[in-house]
């Protein structure tokens, strides 16, 4: 198929990537609520228990409206399941998986793709110019299966980011007869009838785009600390009955989309976005700007993924998105880690230490002991959150009780973006230098 270029640009990228920054005025509203719960249990002061009092309640009715809307739109999304029914039919699929320096997760994953049960599929890896051991894996597997072609390093592209290359390139190499394209991370871990179920989903909703919240199978103590939480934000966003309203923000997970070539085609697929970032949800804005409909589903354990290996990764990506989504703002920095440390890592230390100050020196005071219980209770509705997230991510047992410590692991991240900032470091990911647009 030729090579189809497009100048076209669906969205700023500053809608749906750069955070919007507070006004002025909540601004001042959150940096005074944190003095006066930081101060109050050495002051005893009575206004500033009021203060105190009425931020953590402000918290307490947050925590309570998230988690319901984190369990109503969970439960309300179409979820893949091994008993689910299959597709009427089961028309043609290419799978493309881009790999760059994957081979710790690759061959387990790819073995995975191989052994889909569905009739009529191919699969096309694209090693995109690896440093590691991934194109010998990937042609390994390709030897032992016929529905498996290696793309290796697609040619690069002035100006296109790699994923996006590497994902557009292969969508020219493959079959066109084929009219979807499913495009996955190259850590993914399929059942075996996770495809046929992502069409059966796609066909009875009548889907052009199809994307999976998939599940996190986390590995490490960092992952289970920091990941369920944007993981949890994705339902929280995902509204069944309004992800096609113009009005909605749309929604796309890189680890797994379904959808259909002619569409993708159409509206100039990832060369649409090629310099931009998040691919993934531009890709789901994209598809939807241009009259197709769009849907979620979560995947249950019929799709599982390790997205970060290890803290040293973990933290690698996350403080280049941190600054990306702060465009590189040291005032926005700072704005965040006052807000996580209210919401998250604050109100257990505050409950203790309001309890603590009139055991050693004020004696019972009535403002204090309010204080105290409204910031338990902001701990312990963040706990209840955190535990219904098992169904979507994999935590340990009871870790739900230590969240305040991945509040204090965010803010190690957001001060090492903050000193990659004033040190001038330009952000890199996989060995390439990132620059967001």
């Amino acid at each position: 198929m030729q090579d189809h270029q497009t100048d076209l640009v669906p969205l700023a990228p500053a809608d749906l990537w750069v955070r919007r920054a507070d006004s002025f005025r909540i601004q001042m509203i959150r940096w005074i609520g944190l003095f006066a719960i930081l101060a109050v249990p050495f002051t005893a002061s009575a206004i500033l228990a009021v203060i105190a009092n009425i931020v953590f309640v402000v918290q307490i009715l947050a925590n309570r409206g998230r988690h319901t809307l984190f369990l109503r739109n969970l439960y309300g999304l179409p979820s893949l399941r091994e008993s689910g029914h299959g597709p009427r039919e089961t028309p043609g699929v290419t799978l493309i998986v881009p790999a760059r320096n994957e081979e710790d997760a690759i061959e387990a994953a790819a073995r995975s793709a191989t052994a889909l049960d569905y009739p009529n599929l191919a699969i096309l890896f694209v090693n995109d110019h690896s440093a590691d051991s991934t194109g010998a894996i990937l042609d390994t597997i390709a030897l032992e299966s016929a529905r498996v072609r290696v793309l290796h390093d697609a040619p690069a592209r002035e100006g296109w980011l790699g994923k996006a290359n590497a994902v557009w390139h292969a969508a020219q190499q493959s079959d066109s007869t084929k009219p979807w394209l499913a495009l996955a991370d190259a850590d993914v871990m399929f059942h075996p009838l996770a495809l046929r179920s992502a069409m059966a989903c796609a066909e009875s909703q009548g889907l052009d785009y199809l994307t999976c919240v998939v599940h996190l199978a986390n590995g490490s103590l960092s992952e289970e600390f920091y990941m369920p939480a944007p993981w949890a934000a994705l339902i929280q966003s995902a509204h069944h009955d309004q992800l096609n309203d113009p009005r909605t923000a749309a929604i796309g997970v890189g680890a797994f989309v379904l959808v259909k070539r002619d569409v993708y085609i159409a509206c100039g697929g990832h060369a649409a976005i090629r310099d931009r970032q998040p691919e993934d949800t531009l890709l789901a804005a994209l598809i939807k700007k241009h009259g197709g409909k769009v849907g979620v589903c979560w995947t249950s354990a019929m799709m599982r993924v390790r997205i970060y290996r290890g803290h040293r990764q973990l933290q690698q990506f996350i403080v280049r998105k941190i600054r990306v989504q702060n465009n590189d703002s040291l005032w926005r920095l700072l704005n965040r880690c006052v807000l996580i440390l209210i919401q998250d890592a604050l109100p257990l230390p505050i409950a203790a230490a309001a309890i603590a100050a009139q055991t050693l020196h004020f004696g019972f005071r009535i403002s204090l002991t309010f204080v105290a219980i409204s910031a338990l209770m902001a701990y312990l509705t963040n706990v209840a959150s955190m535990e219904k997230v098992r169904v979507i991510a994999y935590m340990r047992p009871a870790l739900e009780w230590f969240h305040p410590i991945g509040a204090l692991m965010r803010l190690q991240f957001f001060a090492r973006a903050a000193a990659q900032i004033l040190a001038g470091k330009r952000m890199e990911w996989r060995g390439r230098d990132f620059t967001s647009k």
